[in-house]
């Protein structure tokens, strides 16, 4: 009133619940945000590290191996230190590319009869290996196999399922000084139980709660502590989830830790035929009757075919297009197998393949490509080619492809 007494209250409410979730929302996003812009910052710094090191090896012994003065001892420990490095850098590409397809949706797996206890005896020839390397003989690496139901072979992805073993183990080794690393599986109800443990360092209980996570690593030593990327039990943890099943870590520090994961038990009672030849060398074969088309491009990989084929007595061709390679089957009696590069600048290799099979179905045509995509194998075999191999191409698994055709014609 006019001596300023309140003589009633208008009051006006209303509901916003909905526009605080919202700004909650937003306010969680934009911390997501920047801590994922912080680890890939994080992550790039880092990588240049990763890289540089095996590249270092690399250029470094491949620049010593031109000294004249090697002893032929010299020359194998350069090579091995160059296969090494090429090694490491090929699964840390392996690794991005793996965490680019997970992000996209786009990983796969492929069930097939695997052989359980060859897998676990290949991974302790290469870890055994790999601690006499690193200097750590004297960690003790320890197989532990369970005696399944029926055979030792599962239905299984065995590419994935080896991938998880062997980051497991890589682990292991890298934070193991003394004691032991033990690894194994054994069948619990329906489920196959693989674990690695070790008496390592251990994990903190901070990074615990982050190891799984992306770019994401146990920063109690630092991180330039033991490398990495932070990516391997990433990728881990979902290809697991692929197969089936969770993984589980037990750990404290200084006190080892305890890698667990389970998978469905899918055993599968079909013998499966070992389709290794063990072809270690090319001097035990003689291909001098046979003539081979390499369909490539690029310069260097066709001069590593030609070195790598050369103690087989193998008469070779070479086109760099893939119309080339059509004409020539056409018109050339006498290729005996075709090595078609799937990427070529006029035509791709799937294309110019169809097109040979059209006329000529009785020449094989082995696929060689650098996509390795899920999916890639059935292409190839849907556009024609009779077999599959990835770059970078390994002597060994060359030497199988061509085997397999040229050894069975007459």
């Amino acid at each position: 009133d006019s001596a300023g007494n309140p003589i009633g209250i208008v009051a006006i409410s209303r509901d916003i619940s909905d526009k605080e979730e919202i700004q909650q929302k937003y306010i969680e996003a934009k911390e997501k945000a920047e801590e994922a812009d912080r680890l890939k910052t994080a992550f790039l710094a880092n990588m240049s590290h990763e890289i540089r090191t095996p590249m270092n090896s690399i250029i470094g012994f491949s620049n010593l191996l031109t000294e004249e003065d090697l002893t032929p001892e010299d020359k194998a420990e350069f090579i091995r230190h160059i296969n090494h490095g090429s090694e490491t850098l090929l699964s840390l590409i392996d690794d991005i590319i793996d965490i680019a397809k997970i992000e996209a949706g786009q990983l796969m797996v492929t069930f097939e009869p695997y052989n359980l206890r060859e897998m676990m005896d290949e991974l302790y020839v290469t870890h055994a290996e790999l601690l006499k390397r690193k200097g750590k003989d004297h960690v003790k690496l320890i197989l532990e196999k369970d005696q399944l139901p029926g055979s030792d072979v599962v239905l299984t992805d065995p590419f994935r399922l080896k991938q998880v073993m062997t980051n497991l183990l890589v682990n292991a080794v890298k934070f193991t000084e003394k004691g032991s690393i033990t690894y194994g599986y054994k069948v619990t109800g329906d489920f196959l139980n693989f674990y690695v443990k070790d008496t390592g360092i251990g994990i903190s209980p901070e990074g615990l709660k982050v190891i799984f996570e992306r770019f994401r690593q146990d920063n109690r030593y630092g991180i330039k502590h033991q490398g990495g990327t932070g990516l391997g039990l990433a990728i881990s943890r979902h290809i697991v989830q692929l197969l089936g099943g969770d993984i589980t870590v037990t750990s404290s520090p200084g006190e080892g830790a305890l890698f667990s994961f389970i998978i469905p038990y899918n055993a599968y009672h079909e013998t499966v035929k070992d389709k290794r030849k063990g072809r270690d060398s090319t001097f035990n074969m003689d291909w001098s009757a046979k003539t081979i088309l390499v369909v490539e491009d690029v310069e260097s990989h066709y001069n590593y075919i030609r070195s790598a084929l050369m103690r087989t007595g193998i008469n070779m061709l070479r086109v760099t297009s893939g119309q080339e390679s059509v004409d020539i089957c056409l018109n050339d009696h006498q290729i005996d197998i075709v090595l078609m590069d799937v990427n070529l600048p006029d035509m791709d290799g799937y294309t110019a393949t169809g097109k040979i099979k059209a006329h000529k179905p009785e020449i094989p045509v082995i696929a060689q490509t650098a996509y390795n995509q899920p999916g890639e194998e059935e292409r190839s075999r849907k556009a024609g080619c009779d077999a599959y191999i990835s770059k970078p191409v390994k002597l060994k698994e060359l030497l199988d492809a061509l085997a397999g055709f040229l050894d069975n014609q007459t």
